[in-house]
Parts: C-alpha cells; sequence; structure tokens
C-alpha cells in the first residue's frame, strides 16, 4: 500500500501539526490531555507555547540574517521540510525589501507573544 502524502491539503497538515505542538508542550509539562481545565495548566501551557514560538521566530530572524550577509549553501543531508524551509528563508531575503517585511512581521509576531505573556502573569 502506497499512500501519498502531497494529497492531503495543507490546512489539513496545519491542523495536525498544531495539534501535535500541543499535545508535545502538554507533555513536556507533565499533564495529561485531560487536565486542560486547570488553570495553573493553562498559564504553564500558554509560557511554554509563546516562549517556543518566540525561540523559532528569534531563529528564524537569525537565519535571515546569515543569508542576508553571505553566501551559504544548504546542506541536501537535512530533511526535505527543512531544506525547503530554508529554501523560503533564503527567496525571502533576497532583496532588501524582502529583508525589512520579514523582519517587520517577525518583530509584530514577537511583541504579540511576550504581551502575552504578560497578560497572563498578570492573572
Amino acid at each position: 500500500m502506497n499512500l501519498n502524502f502531497n494529497k492531503i491539503p495543507g490546512w489539513v497538515k496545519l491542523i495536525f501539526t498544531i495539534l501535535i505542538l500541543i499535545i508535545f508542550t502538554i507533555k513536556l509539562l507533565g499533564y495529561n490531555v485531560s487536565d486542560l481545565n486547570d488553570t495553573i495548566f493553562f498559564k504553564k501551557f500558554t509560557y511554554v507555547f509563546s516562549i517556543l514560538v518566540i525561540f523559532y521566530e528569534i531563529l528564524q530572524l537569525y537565519l535571515v540574517h546569515v543569508f542576508s550577509t553571505r553566501k551559504v549553501k544548504i546542506s541536501q543531508v537535512l530533511p526535505d521540510f527543512i531544506i525547503n524551509w530554508l529554501k523560503g528563508l533564503k527567496i525571502s531575503c533576497s532583496n532588501s525589501v524582502g529583508i525589512q517585511e520579514f523582519k517587520k512581521s517577525s518583530y509584530i509576531e514577537i511583541s504579540i507573544y511576550l504581551i502575552i505573556i504578560i497578560f497572563i502573569t498578570i492573572i
């Protein structure tokens, strides 16, 4: 039986990716899925999830900086999804307008998650 995962729509892949990330974060905190109604759990989950997103955005900003300042060759040993992600970053930072737009959107997303962390801390 040959399954072709390229026929799965992108939005379905995104939903499964988000669910896997949420379950991973829940397990990382040491909780079960049945503990979702706990307020302390919700705060810890929000902290961990927000910090993971902020680290991801910082990693992307670093890679955009590396790709824009020097010639970097992407290794073909990496998995296909990482190669595609790096190629997308490389294309987006091919001109100064793309770099500025990418940095602007990343800074906005980092700011949003920092505000969420501050808001959850206050509550």
